[in-house]
């Protein structure tokens, strides 16, 4: 381990406070005045809607003996409407991420000590996104400090990074990789009381820029479930480096949240998620994502004793218990004859929705060392 590696150098927050640091390393904000604005509209309103209704019950339950100033009735027509609107936002949010909601109970207040083994740096800090302070942890094997190669790991909607880290640190020690463990904006113990789509999204994109500071040559980002959708609404709208060396893992992903939600529950959930703006969608980023992509599906493997195989066709792909075939990214991708497929992996695996794959080194490390040599092919080729 060096001192002038950067890693090393990162403070660290007490590995077992219930809360995230208050003094984030990395700051990433790309909020307009508008989104800067509104989420002070559901409290105002609020404020407002409580007010008239105190106003209106103290002057029948008095007799109009006590009369606070009112407010014009219209007040009432505007305010009602918003308040609503948050309050089904919220829920839908709780719904979709579990562990933003305030009735979940937290159970890893030790379980981060675990991570600080001989010959591991693993750092506690917080990254400020879009205003939240998302807590962050990286651990990385000394033998690895510095390398350039970093795995940002998006959660899904039943987890914490806290539950996650084991299987994600195996994952980066075979990688030779420092790992970046983060829970969204309003989960775990990052900041925020409520959740806010926009802020979970941010959380990602602010992953990105923080390990850039870091020194990152190659980024392997997984996302797991609804990990996938943040990833690919993320990837819409974020501008990735070109100096940089990207393998973008989807394990089993769906393809749209709301056509999901309309399959499972009803169409009319579906339109209502799409409308309070909860939805997560990969399809589009994923179209075109020139970067290499690996997408794994549940799938019937010829020999069981694989842990996983390549398809080339839809026909393999089936339901997971939670997705469905056709529900599935890889079905629609396969599916799409205009969908280029040159930089894309498809996988299928024997597991149920929400099981991390076994081996998955391998498929990942084959891109990386692809990447690696049409790097060095392009080096020789401009020296020449």
């Amino acid at each position: 381990m060096t001192s002038l590696d950067p890693v090393s150098r990162l403070p660290c927050h007490d590995l077992g406070a219930s809360y995230a640091s208050r003094k984030p390393v990395h700051t990433y904000d790309n909020r307009n005045a508008w989104n800067k604005i509104s989420p002070l509209l559901f409290p105002g309103t609020s404020i407002v809607l409580v007010y008239t209704i105190a106003v209106f019950c103290l002057k029948k339950i008095s007799r109009n003996r006590i009369a606070p100033p009112s407010l014009p009735i219209i007040t009432l027509g505007i305010t009602l409407p918003i308040v609503l609107y948050n309050i089904a936002y919220i829920i839908a949010g709780w719904g979709i991420h579990k562990h933003s909601s305030p009735n979940f109970c937290d159970p890893y207040q030790d379980v981060l000590r675990n991570l600080l083994q001989d010959g591991r740096v693993a750092k506690r800090v917080s990254v400020l996104a879009n205003g939240y302070l998302v807590d962050t942890m990286v651990v990385c094997s000394e033998k690895n400090l510095g390398n350039g190669r970093f795995v940002i790991y998006s959660n899904a909607n039943n987890q914490l990074y806290e539950g996650s880290s084991d299987m994600i640190l195996n994952l980066a020690d075979k990688l030779e990789a420092t790992a970046v463990l983060y829970n969204y904006a309003s989960t775990g113990r990052s900041s925020g009381r409520l959740p806010n789509r926009e802020a979970m999204v941010a959380s990602h994109q602010s992953m990105h820029s923080f390990v850039a500071t870091l020194g990152a040559k190659e980024i392997v980002d997984i996302g797991l479930s609804i990990g996938c959708g943040v990833q690919g609404v993320s990837l819409k709208h974020y501008q990735l480096n070109k100096d940089v060396r990207y393998v973008f893992v989807k394990i089993q992903p769906f393809a749209d949240l709301s056509m999901l939600v309309g399959e499972i529950l009803s169409r009319p959930l579906g339109f209502a998620l799409w409308l309070l703006k909860w939805n997560y969608s990969s399809i589009d980023s994923s179209r075109a994502l020139e970067h290499h992509e690996i997408i794994i599906q549940t799938g019937i493997l010829e020999n069981n004793n694989n842990s996983y195989e390549e398809i080339k066709e839809s026909s393999k792909v089936i339901g997971d218990g939670v997705i469905s075939k056709q529900g599935a990214l890889a079905t629609v991708l396969l599916d799409d004859s205009t969908c280029s497929k040159e930089n894309k992996t498809f996988l299928i695996i024997n597991e149920l929705h929400g099981h991390f794959p076994k081996n998955l080194a391998g498929p990942i490390n084959e891109q990386l060392l692809k990447l690696n040599k049409a790097a060095v092919a392009i080096a020789g080729a401009a020296e020449e």
